[in-house]
């Protein structure tokens, strides 16, 4: 009996209180509630909801964008080849170089440390489309080129295409580049990119056209 009489005092207590101080009471009362409601409403608006797929028109990446015959140029684009020791590598880059209406010079360098060090010394190399590393010893000029063969495509850093994003995002001094140091994307998002764009937009990957010289 003893311990309901000090409950019965405890309650009547706490009663006393909450009568005396009515609007922490209602407060009280009423924040579960405005929790709850809130909660429910940010659950039914974040309901997956099924949209429609996006279509695309298809683009030609056989051809070479506009953006190469309007781009100004104080000299020709370049194309590189490695080794220049084979006279076949050299016939199969001309070949290349025929392919498109745009003109290109055609270089040849006799391995890649001196490939590199053109493209990091020499101004001129602003104009390399792409350097063509193929990769076989040849013993003489006239050797011809096997059957199946390994190459690498070295583009250029440079998006020639590139237009300077907002100041306020994030990643301003690396997204100038490809980005090829980051495993993400700098700025996430769940939808497209690009979604206005039927060749991708930025950066500009189909625009620079690797995918024509392959």
């Amino acid at each position: 009996m003893e311990v309901l009489k000090k409950l019965k005092l405890l309650l009547w207590k706490n009663f006393i209180l909450k009568r005396r101080k009515t609007l922490i009471t209602l407060l009280e009362m009423l924040m579960p509630l405005l929790f709850c409601a809130i909660v429910l409403y940010l659950r039914l608006n974040s309901m997956p909801r099924k949209k429609s797929s996006t279509n695309y028109p298809a683009v030609d990446v056989s051809l070479l964008p506009v953006y190469f015959y309007n781009y100004p140029l104080k000299s020709k684009f370049q194309l590189a080849y490695i080794p220049s020791k084979s006279e076949t590598l050299k016939a199969v880059t001309e070949v290349v170089e025929q392919t498109f209406a745009v003109d290109f010079e055609v270089l040849g360098f006799p391995s890649v440390p001196l490939f590199e060090d053109y493209i990091i010394k020499d101004p001129k190399s602003f104009y390399i489309l792409v350097g063509i590393i193929f990769h076989h010893d040849f013993n003489s000029s006239n050797e011809p080129l096997p059957l199946v063969v390994k190459y690498d495509l070295r583009f250029s850093y440079v998006q020639r295409n590139f237009v300077s994003p907002p100041r306020h995002l994030f990643f301003q001094e690396e997204i100038e580049g490809w980005c090829t140091a980051f495993l993400y994307p700098p700025n996430l998002s769940q939808a497209p990119r690009e979604f206005s764009y039927a060749d991708g937009g930025n950066p500009g990957e189909e625009t620079l056209k690797p995918v024509a010289l392959l």
